[in-house]
């Protein structure tokens, strides 16, 4: 089952009813399900799910410029947050190696401080959902000096 070509945890309850987690990296709006048999026919049910997001995912560094191995923040707000979603530091355009991670715990808004790299560059928090590597917000960059 994918909803708008996205899906994940998909469980067949029984004959009539799939129970699915659908990230969320979609933009607001109906999206279409489609549901495809193990004998590889499917159906469509078309604007059968609606994303919506009452507010947005935010993820903000308590300061633009840090020393390396210094100390620095980040606070977050997420309106729907999930058990496994957590905040990561990653070097910016690096791909999903992050040099920091903390789960949020369900928490809808914090604060965490954490030791700055100890490589010089430029570096952004990102806020990933469900333990993936799917990010629906990044920070402005903070420079390890």
């Amino acid at each position: 089952m994918t909803v708008n070509a996205m899906a994940l945890n998909v469980t067949v309850v029984n004959s009539t009813t799939i129970n699915a987690i659908v990230p969320a990296a979609h933009a607001a709006g109906p999206a279409d399900v489609v549901v495809t048999n193990p004998n590889g026919l499917s159906g469509t049910l078309t604007a059968a799910f609606t994303y919506s997001f009452d507010e947005p995912y935010t993820v903000t560094p308590g300061t633009d410029a840090v020393d390396a191995g210094g100390q620095m923040s980040v606070s977050w707000t997420a309106p729907v947050p999930q058990p496994g979603d957590w905040l990561a530091l990653f070097r910016v355009g690096a791909s999903y190696e992050d040099d920091w991670y903390g789960l949020i715990n369900g928490e809808t808004s914090g604060m965490r401080t954490l030791t700055a790299p100890t490589r010089p560059g430029q570096y952004e928090f990102r806020y990933l959902i469900d333990l993936n590597y799917r990010d629906i917000a990044r920070s402005s960059p903070v420079t390890v000096r």
